[in-house]
């Protein structure tokens, strides 16, 4: 199993820092045409030379890497969709924080290091027989972000999945960070091609865009998933519920 820990987000930061920027009006005169160009040209080989020192890669979410159709071998059950998934593999010896329980069809794993990760898989039988399988995530690594001075999303606007920054404690320097990102990808499985396929939409009832960090904190006994929000700025995190209603879940907030 690779160590999925969150890439930079120093590209996208920059990218915020010239949106929120003032714009220069045209001007008539050739001289301040030459002098605003020169400028830009300037402003660009500084905004580089910031991206090299913070980042060499380009933020990409996680939840990229879970949308498409992943071959299962083996029976149809917790650990072989979890094994089916783009970065688990089956030579990885889990730790004492991991457990895959096939009868209760529940996955759970977390590790602490340069950043933190926390992954959950569920399997359900829906009422139609066909299996429904939810993989949710929590990862999070330390960051600086150059020119910021308080909290800031740098990604929304998904049903899947939310990216934050976050001051992480008060002591902290002002462009110190803490990258977030919470999300899921939900599955069914197609016996005739033997491989889950991701679903276009997020089989929740109820369940509007993402505004800010929610994870799915999925059930070994039981059928409802727990949903936990941490909105940046604030320390409490709020809870949901998502029922099931054997064939998806009703979002009770």
């Amino acid at each position: 199993m690779k160590k999925l820990f969150l890439s930079s987000l120093a590209t996208i930061a920059i990218a915020l820092a010239a949106c929120n920027g003032s714009t220069n009006n045209e001007s008539s005169s050739e001289g301040n045409d030459v002098n605003q160009t020169v400028a830009s040209e300037e402003s660009a080989q500084k905004a580089d030379e910031e991206n090299a020192e913070t980042s060499d890669v380009d933020y990409e979410p996680l939840h990229t890497s879970l949308v498409g159709s992943f071959k299962v071998e083996g029976s149809p059950n917790i650990e072989s969709f979890i094994y089916a998934l783009p970065f688990f593999e089956k030579e990885y010896e889990w730790g004492d924080e991991t457990e895959i329980d096939k009868a209760n069809g529940y996955f759970h794993t977390s590790s602490d290091g340069a950043g933190q990760s926390i992954y959950y898989g569920a399997l359900w039988n829906r009422k139609d027989g066909k299996k429904l399988f939810i993989f949710s995530y929590r990862v999070s690594d330390m960051a600086v972000h150059e020119g910021h001075t308080k909290p800031f999303c740098v990604a929304g606007g998904s049903k899947f999945f939310y990216v934050s920054a976050n001051k992480w404690y008060d002591e902290a320097a002002e462009n110190e960070f803490i990258d977030l990102e919470t999300g899921f990808a939900a599955y069914l499985y197609n016996p005739d091609t033997k491989e889950i396929e991701s679903l276009d939409e997020p089989p929740f009832n109820g369940w509007s865009t993402m505004k800010s960090n929610m994870y799915l904190i999925l059930p070994q006994k039981g059928k409802d998933i727990e949903v936990e929000e941490s909105r940046i700025g604030e320390d409490e995190e709020i809870a949901h519920k998502l029922k099931w209603n054997g064939m998806t879940f009703d979002y009770e907030k």
